[in-house]
Formats: structure tokens, C-alpha cells, sequence
């Protein structure tokens, strides 16, 4: 997949505001989606989630402090699932190369803002706004977007609280197919100083891209090794290594712990009853570690071209 460059739209819808009030229990934002494509493609969002929250104490807290899950759907369809700020912010330097609060000169914009706001006591106001990159087919069901929202409780001294969440659309002609993503934590503690084919742990049987690996540090990992059959493609390659063919240009940047690995683009990890000509992807820790798995998924089909399509539109 590679990362991508963020494109011209053709057209941009804003959503409609929806907003919650966060109790002492998780509590889901009314779903979002796209209603004014007028057959074209979706090539990037713009997420503009806002929180205020009272307290009794100052503490300091972000908005992402306060995100549980942020769903992506087609129906029934599940494209991409995230869990939490920490998913969130990996997503996002997936699909960008870049880690959040990143610019590039002064008047630049900041495509990942998660401000910590100092908490005094009473009642404080912060947004987290993420400009990313993804692509959903226009035609169809509508992608929905569905945010729930952690209790105000989790902020330090919290004792009320409310969100809002806002999605801005951009649309372009280009031929895009849905992206989709398959997170997984290891369900246990991996033994270090062993070599583990890492593929057993995320049991998908679906073409894949990327796998990228989250560790607690780049030093966590000793190795990695892929291989197919009897033929091994990459021997041993470190972290150092990984780290620099993940961003091999300026204005790309590696997020320690987490490690993009190098397998053949488009590997199905047989599930079970692996044979003798299965791609192993295999990983060595220098200490235990619990990964988190993020698995960019291959599309099913080709990109598809936009209904409305036109010689005059599309991206930059």
C-alpha cells in the first residue's frame, strides 16, 4: 500500500454535528455518514471530535483520553475497528508516515491535534481533529462511522461531561476501493529469545498487505525473518532496518515500537494445517511481549471508478 499523500477532493461535505453526554458508562455518539456524494469516492476525512468535561480538582486530560472505539461500516460490513487513542494514532501513521502534531513549517497545519488542556477546576472544552487519508467507495451502502466514548470518569477528577463529533467528507472521481483493517492483540504473553510465526496469533486468512507489529520498543524485538516454503525472503532483518526501509525519504518518520514488517504484498497466512510451501512471518523478542497486530487488508476487487465521474475533476 505505501503511505499517501493527502488528495485535491473534488467536492467536501460537513456533516451534521452529533453530540452525547457522557455518563458513568460508555455511551455511543449517533453514527455518522455520508449523505452528498453524488456518486463520487471518498479520498479523505476530516474528524473533528470535541469534549467538555467538568471537574471537581484540575487535572490535565485530552480528548483522546476519552475515545473508546471508532468504528468504520458498511451495513454489516466492518472495514476498520479501533480501539482507543493509542489505535487511533497508529491508523493515522499507517496511512500517512507521519505521527500525530506533526508539520512541516510554522504556518502548516496539524493533521493529528490532540491538545492536553490543563484541566482546571470546573468546566474545560478541547477538540481532537485528524485529517487522514482513507478511501471508501461512494456507491452502495453508506460507510458509517460510529464513535463511543469512554465515561467521564476517565479523566482525573472528572464528574460531567459531554462530546460532539463532526466528519468532514472529501470527494474526488479517482478510482479507490474501501480500505479495511483488521486489528488483533495477542491473546497472550509471546516467550522471548524464540522464533514465533507471528501469523498463528492473528489467524486471517484474508490477502494481506502490510502487518505492521507494536511492541514496547524497538529494541523489544530482536528480529524478523519471512519466508516461503523453503525460500527465505527477508533473513533476520532487524529493527534498525525495519525502521529505515518503513521511511526511506525525508518528511516520513518511525514511531519507536512499532514496526512495519517485511512480507511479499497480497500473503494469505494459511489459519491452520499449514504445508510445507506456507508463508511463515516469524518474530524473535528480546524480552515477553504482548503485540498488537494491525493488518492492512488487500481490497477485495479492483479501485472502483466514481459514478459522476469527469475529465475536469479528481485529485492533485
Amino acid at each position: 500500500m505505501g503511505f499517501r499523500q493527502f488528495t485535491k477532493p473534488r467536492s467536501t461535505e460537513l456533516s451534521g454535528a452529533q453530540s452525547a453526554t457522557l455518563g458513568t458508562a460508555p455511551v455511543s455518539i449517533p453514527t455518522i455518514q455520508p449523505t452528498k456524494s453524488n456518486g463520487l469516492n471518498i479520498v479523505g476525512l476530516k474528524l473533528n471530535i470535541t469534549a467538555t468535561v467538568t471537574q471537581s480538582a484540575a487535572a490535565n486530560w485530552t480528548v483522546g483520553s476519552l475515545i473508546k472505539e471508532l468504528k468504520f461500516a458498511r451495513g454489516s460490513d466492518v472495514l476498520i475497528d479501533i480501539n482507543g487513542e493509542d489505535q487511533l494514532e497508529k491508523l493515522f501513521h499507517i496511512y500517512t508516515g507521519m505521527p500525530i502534531g506533526q508539520t512541516f513549517n510554522t504556518g502548516a497545519p496539524t493533521y493529528f491535534s490532540n491538545p492536553t488542556n490543563a484541566g482546571a477546576a470546573g468546566q474545560s472544552t478541547e477538540t481532537e481533529t485528524v485529517y487522514i487519508p482513507l478511501h471508501f467507495v461512494g456507491a452502495g451502502l453508506p460507510i458509517q462511522i460510529i464513535l463511543t466514548m469512554n465515561s467521564y470518569t476517565t479523566v482525573t477528577n472528572g464528574t460531567a461531561g459531554s462530546a460532539t463529533f463532526q466528519v468532514t467528507f472529501c470527494y474526488s472521481d479517482m478510482a479507490v476501493a474501501d480500505d479495511r483493517m483488521k486489528i488483533v492483540v495477542a491473546p497472550t504473553s509471546l516467550n522471548a529469545s524464540t522464533d514465533i510465526n507471528i501469523s498463528t496469533q492473528f489467524s486471517e486468512n484474508k490477502p494481506i498487505e502490510e502487518v505492521w507489529v507494536e511492541l514496547t520498543a524497538d529494541s523489544s524485538l530482536t528480529y524478523q525473518s519471512f519466508s516461503v516454503g523453503q525460500t527465505t525472503l527477508y533473513d533476520q532483518v532487524d529493527p534498525t532496518t525495519l525502521s529505515v526501509e518503513e521511511a526511506p525519504v525525508p518528511g516520513l518518520y518511525h514511531i519507536g515500537g512499532f514496526l512495519k514488517q517485511l512480507i511479499r504484498r497480497g500473503t494469505v497466512f494459511p489459519t491452520q494445517g499449514a504445508t510445507q510451501n506456507a508463508p511463515r512471518l516469524i518474530n524473535n523478542y528480546s524480552a515477553n511481549q504482548t503485540p498488537t497486530f494491525y493488518l492492512v487488508l488487500t481490497p477485495a476487487g479492483p479501485g472502483v471508478p466514481a459514478s459522476a465521474a469527469s475529465s475536469s475533476g479528481g485529485g492533485a
